[in-house]
């Protein structure tokens, strides 16, 4: 996976952001809790996290790196069709034992 990540990152410079606690994750939404979490971004009231997500990313060229995404396939999966389709720049490499049902995968 590092090897493909630097690969990455030579095609597509921009900064690296790796979410690894979605193994243990366990809750609703709590796949973009995790990644906002770790991304260090506070609660807003009247956003939902998703939307704290969206504009975290923004235009900003971005590889986010999301780990052992088998134990959340269907939340990771939205997760990841919101954040594609609403930031341009944002390319995202996800680890799982099985493919996520996203059009882009």
């Amino acid at each position: 996976m590092l090897q493909l990540m630097s690969l990455l990152l030579e095609n597509k410079p921009g900064a690296l952001m790796r979410v690894t606690g979605l193994l243990t994750a366990r809750g609703y939404n709590i796949e973009s809790l995790t990644v906002a979490r770790t991304l260090g971004l506070p609660d807003q009231t009247g956003r939902s996290t998703i939307e704290l997500l969206v504009r975290f990313f923004g235009d900003k060229t971005i590889l986010l790196v999301l780990d052992n995404c088998e134990h959340l396939l269907d939340a990771c999966g939205s997760m990841v069709t919101e954040l594609l389709s609403a930031c341009p720049n944002l390319t995202i490499l996800t680890t799982s034992r099985e493919p996520l049902a996203v059009p882009a995968n």
